[in-house]
């Protein structure tokens, strides 16, 4: 497994940054109305999520679809990614890694966000635009792959530096009420 090493003087600087501030409140807010909100209609509620988890340049029928689902599975506490990444390509054919973990994690929020450069310069896990031959399908490898990822990042969860972030994260945002796997996904996700 690959850490960057990250300082606590890195992460207090990312976590003094405005962009993560303001990420931050974007993502309280998502989460503030997941659960109240009819999230298959709920146009604010979309415009948030899109804009927080750079979600465009889709059709219309695939936002119907993934709100839809994300609505009717919201208070499925048993939902994985292996049922979300199914549906999603059974409904548009497209194998969607990090769309599918966005989901998730705003379902189940102690579960990681697949980023692509936070795997690979964080964690050293990446994919390739091929299916390599192990896999029946590039379903079956992106599952695989959000699998893997969860595994090393939970373990990484448990290590010094995760705490260190969380500790500091809490010591600049105190009652912020929102998860550790969070807290570490919006510094990584800002040490890009």
């Amino acid at each position: 497994m690959k850490i960057y090493g990250l300082t606590e003087e890195k992460v207090m600087d990312i976590l003094n940054g405005k962009e993560l501030k303001t990420g931050m409140l974007k993502y309280k807010a998502i989460m503030d109305m997941v659960q109240d909100a009819d999230v298959s209609h709920d146009k604010e509620f979309q415009k948030k999520y899109n804009g927080f988890y750079r979600m465009r340049q889709r059709p219309k029928e695939y936002y119907e679809i993934y709100y839809a689902y994300m609505e009717r599975c919201k208070k499925d506490k048993e939902l994985c990614i292996d049922d979300i990444a199914t549906y999603i390509y059974n409904k548009t054919k497209r194998c969607e890694l990090s769309f599918s973990s966005k989901l998730l994690a705003t379902i189940n929020p102690n579960m990681p966000v697949w980023d692509t450069i936070v795997a690979q310069n964080h964690f050293d896990i990446s994919y390739t635009v091929y299916t390599p031959k192990k896999y029946s399908s590039r379903l079956e490898m992106i599952i695989d792959k959000y699998h893997e990822y969860t595994n090393v990042y939970l373990e990484y969860m448990n290590g010094e530096e995760a705490k260190m972030i969380v500790r500091l994260f809490d010591k600049v945002y105190p009652n912020m009420n929102i998860t550790d796997v969070k807290k570490v996904d919006l510094v990584l996700w800002k040490d890009r």
